[in-house]
């Protein structure tokens, strides 16, 4: 039925010798790291890349007319939302309201006054729901860069809860136009 054949000595050590380089080769090309290539993103004018601005490089003289500027988280208490979940959603405000200050160019020097300067952010309180709403429209109605968070519902809250307003960056007494009666978080 089969035939038997007889490998030579030779042939077993060329085989081997064959299948040893060939898996030293395949070991050395797949633990090489997988580099993914950066995609190339062309920007728009008004989206220029970030800059780092210092206090040397920034003209203070230029913009004494807008003054020292600061950022306002009005957080909603009647959600009793953890620490954790409020320092979140404080980061998603910020980061919404920062992003809307930068691609518009009306807010740019203030922008660049806030950033030079600490970045200055103050948290406040609201108990409800149509307090919070009646301060972003007012925030709306004095041309402030705002961002009101809604919640994606995936933790601790119901999804579509407006959770926290930020105003600002912009100058204090602006802020402090639409948000001075609230307290302290």
């Amino acid at each position: 039925m089969f035939e038997e054949k007889s490998i030579s000595v030779g042939t077993l050590i060329v085989s081997s010798a064959l299948s040893m380089m060939t898996g030293a080769v395949l070991s050395k090309w797949l633990s090489k790291p997988v580099v993914a290539k950066e995609p190339v993103i062309e920007e728009s004018e008004d989206e220029s890349e970030d800059e780092e601005y210092s206090d040397s490089d920034y003209d203070i003289e230029e913009d004494k007319s807008i003054g020292a500027c600061k950022m306002v988280l009005v957080v909603r208490t009647d959600l009793e939302m953890t620490k954790g979940k409020i320092a979140a959603q404080c980061c998603h405000a910020t980061l919404g309201s920062y992003k809307r200050a930068k691609r518009n160019q009306k807010y740019h020097k203030m922008l660049k006054q806030w950033e030079v300067f600490g970045q200055a952010k103050v948290t406040l309180k609201t108990n409800n729901e149509k307090e919070l709403m009646d301060l972003e429209k007012a925030a709306k109605e004095a041309g402030l860069p705002h961002y009101l968070v809604i919640d994606a519902g995936r933790t601790q809250i119901a999804s579509g809860s407006r959770t926290v307003l930020a105003v600002g960056p912009a100058p204090i007494a602006a802020v402090d136009s639409v948000t001075k009666h609230l307290k302290l978080l």
